[in-house]
């Protein structure tokens, strides 16, 4: 058993970093969503298609609009690498005017934390 002494001379402490080099990588299709003219009481209905080009899964915390007139349809909430899910959007216009927003898509994608999908629609009488 020692007795603590180690030598003679200075130490340092080294500390290591380890990476996996994994990671999601999300990719949103279209970019932009136009729902065009719409008369009050009916709809329009559109997809995106959301993308992990990464190497791990990719999981989402929330999908948001920030407009009350787009509902967003359910989906999976995990995206397994090199998959796909469609995400269905429906704008019901309650007012004739211009309708434009974002659906905020917040995920673990270390580079977009959150990515948003403007929109644009037209509400009518």
């Amino acid at each position: 058993m020692g007795n603590g002494t180690f030598g003679n001379g200075i130490y340092s402490v080294v500390t290591l970093t380890a990476t996996t080099g994994l990671k999601p990588v999300i990719q949103i299709s279209p970019e932009t969503v136009e729902f065009g003219a719409v008369n009050i009481g009916q709809n329009s209905q559109k997809t995106i298609t959301i993308t992990n080009n990464g190497n791990a899964d990719l999981t989402f915390s929330q999908i948001v609009s920030t407009s009350g007139n787009i509902s967003i349809g359910g989906y999976n909430s995990l995206i397994a690498p090199n998959s796909s899910i469609t995400v269905n959007l429906t704008f019901s216009p309650s007012i004739a005017q211009p309708y434009m927003g974002n659906i905020n898509i917040s995920s673990d994608d270390p580079d977009f934390p959150v990515k948003s999908v403007p929109f644009t629609g037209q509400g009518l009488t």
